[in-house]
C-alpha cells in the first residue's frame, strides 16, 4: 500500500463488481465497462449497461413466446379479415396487437421481463 492509494486496490477497481477477480470477466462486461470509463462512467454508468440481464427462467420464456405468437396471430387474422373495409380502431387494435406480441417475442428471446425489472415480483 502506498499513500495514494490507502486501500491498496488497483486502479478503477471501484468500477468494477466485487469479489470477482478483475482477470476473469466476460467479453461484453469488459466492453461496457470501457465504454462506461470512455463516456465518464462510473459505477451508476456500469450498472445502466446491465439493465437488461436475464431475470426469467425457461418457464417463464415459453409461456411469453407463446403468448406472443397469440398476439401475433390475433394482429394478423385481424388485418387479414378487415383489410377491405379497414377503420381506425381496427388498424389501432392490429397494430397494438402484432407490437405487444413483437415486444413478448423480444423478452422470451432475451430472457428479460420489463414488469420483472421494474420491481414488480410475477408468479412466472
Amino acid at each position: 500500500m502506498d499513500d495514494a492509494n490507502p486501500k491498496g486496490r488497483r486502479r478503477f477497481e471501484h468500477y468494477h463488481s466485487p469479489g470477482v477477480p478483475l482477470g476473469r470477466r466476460g467479453g461484453k462486461e469488459r466492453q461496457a465497462l470501457a465504454l462506461a470509463w470512455k463516456i465518464g462512467g462510473n459505477a451508476e454508468s456500469k450498472r445502466r449497461f446491465n439493465q437488461m440481464k436475464p431475470n426469467i427462467d425457461r418457464r417463464g420464456r415459453i409461456i411469453r413466446a407463446v403468448s406472443g405468437t397469440l398476439c401475433v396471430l390475433f394482429g394478423g387474422g385481424i388485418w387479414l379479415a378487415c383489410w377491405p373495409e379497414s377503420t381506425g380502431y381496427r388498424i389501432a387494435v392490429t397494430l397494438l396487437a402484432l407490437f405487444f406480441g413483437l415486444f413478448q417475442w423480444f423478452e422470451a428471446c432475451r430472457s428479460w421481463c420489463i414488469v420483472r425489472a421494474c420491481g414488480i415480483r410475477t408468479p412466472i
